[in-house]
Parts: structure tokens; sequence; C-alpha cells
């Protein structure tokens, strides 16, 4: 028989409630921080696929009294829950920039951590699984590179895992010290790849 507790469930965000009276709402990115205090979400209201940022005190259940306007669909929370990583886009619609948005400031003050040049590529950005790193990943079609700071880094300066090649794409992760890396370097199905990390990056 399972156990019964007292557990009572918490809703964090009522989509119907945000979607009352709107013509369209989407929710695109849900992030909670390390320390559970903030919730960041994505707010769409017009289809065009970019997001206006929230941020939910958790504690109180209020969101914060101002937005971060026009973001892609993905973030990243800095280790001790004081920075949101977010990434915008470009004339063309491009998601080609990583941003570092301080709690509490306004986003005309954030700062670009990661951009990329190229126009075949687009930028994504999110945590390793460990929570130690953020990852900042350049991708085509066909070829990846990813780039990485920790997610303590006050000034976060990213460092590459491996520099791109045509046609190879892979997909970084880390856990006590190691890259653990899915790449189709070796098989085109992909293969698993380990090494430890250092103070240049690399694999």
């Amino acid at each position: 028989m399972p156990q019964q507790t007292d557990a009572v469930d918490e809703v964090y965000l009522d989509c119907n409630a945000l979607a009352a009276g709107e013509d369209y709402m989407e929710v695109g990115l849900m992030e909670i921080s390390p320390d559970n205090r903030w919730l960041a979400y994505g707010v769409d209201k017009s289809g065009d696929e970019l997001y206006e940022i929230r941020f939910r005190d958790l504690t109180t259940g209020r969101d914060l009294p101002y937005t971060v306007p026009k973001a892609s669909y993905s973030g990243a929370w800095s280790a001790d829950s004081t920075a949101f990583y977010y990434v915008k886009e470009d004339r063309t619609r491009r998601p080609h920039a990583v941003y570092r948005h301080r709690i509490g400031t306004s986003w005309r003050s954030d700062r670009c951590v990661y951009r990329e040049q190229d126009a075949a590529f687009y930028v994504d950005v999110g945590t390793s699984q460990d929570g130690e790193l953020i990852f900042f990943t350049s991708e085509s079609k066909t070829t990846t590179e990813c780039s990485y700071c920790f997610s303590a880094d006050k000034e976060p300066k990213p460092r590459v895992v491996r520099k791109r090649v045509a046609g190879v794409r892979y997909y970084p992760d880390h856990f006590h010290g190691q890259l653990i890396v899915r790449c189709n370097r070796i098989h085109q199905n992909f293969a698993l790849m380990y090494g430890p990390l250092t103070e240049e990056g690399g694999l």
C-alpha cells in the first residue's frame, strides 16, 4: 500500500489564469533557481515566439515589478541564484547572443557574455545536469560548437569545449569534474566520450 502523506500540491504558475482575457498566450521557458526562491518564466502574448521573461518570488507568489523583453526560448540560472542567462535574437530573428541579467536590476544593464557571429548558427543556453556549468551551444544543421563557464562565475568568460568542425555535432554534460559528451565524430549515430575538465576547456 502506498504511504499516505499530508503533502499539499502547490501551484507555482497558473497558466490558465495568465491566459485569461488574452487572444493568445504561450508560456515558454520555466526555470526554478538553485535556491528554490525564484521562477523565471517566459510569456508570449502575440505568437511571434519572442518572450517576456518574468521573475516570480516563490516565497510570496508575486512577480518582480519589471520584465526582460524580447527574449528567446532558453535560459539558465547562476549557482547563487542572483543572475539569469537568456538568449536574444538578431534582426533576422536568429538566436545569436546570451546575456546575463542580475535579479533586481534593469535589463538595459544586462551584459552580453556570448555572441555567435556566423549567420548559419543559432545559440542556446542551459545548465549542466549537476548545476556546475553553464553551456553556450552554437548549432547549425550539421555542426555544433559548445562553450562553458562555471555557474558560480561572477565575471563569466566562456571557454570552448571543442572547436567546431564541419559535420561534427556534440553535446556535453558535466559530472564530478568530468565532461561527458555525445558526439558523432567516431560514429554517425553518436558515441559517448569523457575526459577531465581543464582550465583551457577542450576535450
